[in-house]
């Protein structure tokens, strides 16, 4: 889906009525899976502490996984995990209904959840 990009606009709806309404500028937000970054680009230009990981972002025009970038952006959520903690909030959006068996769910889920603060 291509979400706030492009001439169609499809709004995610975990984004719009769960995350948007939730969160204030003091949380520190991660979003694991998220797609084009729209959601990231858009919450960080309105001043929220967010950044986000997409596994599978494709080189522009292409279907070729754009892996350079990738890994700048698990290094850039690395790197401020160390310097800052874990995350608030991390957002999973449309991606545990990607994937492929019950052991993929799990690590999913496993991963991201070692992400979040405790409480």
């Amino acid at each position: 889906m291509n979400r706030l990009a492009g001439d169609k606009q499809f709004k995610s709806t975990l984004y719009e009525k769960i995350v948007i309404p939730n969160v204030d500028k003091k949380m520190r937000i991660f979003d694991f899976g998220a797609g084009k970054m729209a959601y990231v680009k858009k919450l960080k230009k309105e001043g929220h502490n967010i950044i986000g990981v997409e596994f599978y972002l494709r080189k522009l025009g292409t279907n070729t996984i754009n892996t350079k970038k990738v890994v700048h952006l698990i290094d850039v959520m690395i790197e401020d995990v160390k310097e800052n903690g874990l995350f608030d909030v991390v957002v999973c959006d449309s991606v545990l209904n990607s994937v492929d068996s019950m052991e993929a769910h799990e690590s999913v889920i496993n991963t991201f959840r070692t992400l979040c603060k405790p409480d």
